[in-house]
């Protein structure tokens, strides 16, 4: 097939373009800057997910749609950029995708579109409903989710995946999990909760994406979730992987719900200093997930935690990211 990818040169979209290369398929990414796309083998189209001009002329002699691209901040002064990339571009790039007949066309959602849909404590699967999550980039990544589901609904072979927190080597811009890893490693983060959120490798990631790679007679939704893993297992498998130790006092998942306060008046008194309000409400949240879909019908085996958790803090290392 030949996929147009939209957020290649991100961490998920970068391992995702390789994946698919391997695998034998033909790429051509939507960039906004050439500048950025150094991945050899791939056709380039430049232009922005909200422009669609740009996205029709791109889409066109494609058999395939691969949407990744999104805004991923917990930062609130970028709510405006994420409505609009994570939102509005979502639907540009699904409806260009389908008016070309593609098939299929993928979007790639997250876990915590789904945060506050299902009770806590509760278990995800692909056919849980949408929630209501605290959190600017949790709020834009619903409503980009509602907007696949709605032309799901009119039977268009849209297909959804769902990946958790995101973790493994080679990301290009140091996104969240990178950051929690270092601030984990250097002791900003001695606060931690017994609470569970999802932790997938984005090896397994690209490898579900390559997976759907043909065609679909129906509207599909596949789980990347990973494992669900402690907020204080993380912990203490960053601190392993990286040799070091660092205080580590869990409390219940409760406990740190009601901590968001204080974490929302840390964070802007230290906005450095790894206090995440949104990543404190994702854990309190405490939900258990399955693969179910994509490992019965794509035969992905997702690494355990502790691995993708461990390649991630060596390619921190090797990267000069973080000190030996």
């Amino acid at each position: 097939m030949k996929v147009l990818v939209t957020g290649g040169t991100g961490f998920v979209g970068s391992h995702s373009v390789r994946a698919l290369l391997a695998a034998g398929h033909q790429v051509r990414l939507l960039v906004r800057n050439r500048a950025k796309a150094t991945l050899q083998g791939v056709e380039l189209a430049e232009g922005d997910v909200t422009d669609w001009a740009a996205v029709e002329k791109a889409v066109a002699g494609c058999d395939a749609v691969l949407h990744g691209a999104s805004v991923y901040s917990f930062l609130r002064s970028k709510y405006g950029e994420m409505r609009r990339i994570n939102v509005a571009g979502t639907r540009i790039v699904l409806e260009a995708g389908l008016a070309a007949g593609c098939n299929p066309v993928v979007h790639v959602s997250s876990f915590v579109a789904l945060l506050g849909g299902t009770p806590r404590g509760g278990t995800l699967t692909a056919d849980s409903p949408l929630g209501d999550p605290m959190g600017v980039y949790a709020k834009t990544k619903r409503d980009s989710d509602a907007v696949a589901r709605e032309l799901q609904a009119r039977g268009k072979p849209v297909v959804i995946t769902c990946p958790g927190g995101v973790w493994g080597p080679q990301d290009p811009y140091l996104g969240e999990s990178c950051q929690m890893a270092l601030h984990i490693a250097r002791g900003h983060v001695p606060l931690t909760t017994t609470g569970r959120f999802c932790v997938v490798d984005v090896r397994d990631v690209a490898a579900v994406h390559t997976g759907l790679m043909k065609r679909h007679e129906r509207p599909r939704r596949y789980p990347a979730f990973g494992h669900p893993t402690r907020h204080s297992d993380v912990h203490a498998m960053v601190c392993r992987a990286a040799g070091v130790r660092r205080a580590n006092l869990p409390s219940p998942p409760l406990v740190a719900l009601a901590n968001l306060p204080f974490l929302w008046l840390m964070s802007l008194l230290a906005p450095g200093a790894g206090m995440n309000i949104d990543g404190a409400y994702i854990a309190s949240r405490d939900n258990g997930a399955r693969n179910g879909e994509s490992e019965r019908e794509l035969g992905v085996a997702f690494r355990p935690a502790e691995e993708s958790i461990r390649d991630t803090v060596a390619w921190l290392k090797a990267a000069g990211h973080l000190r030996p």
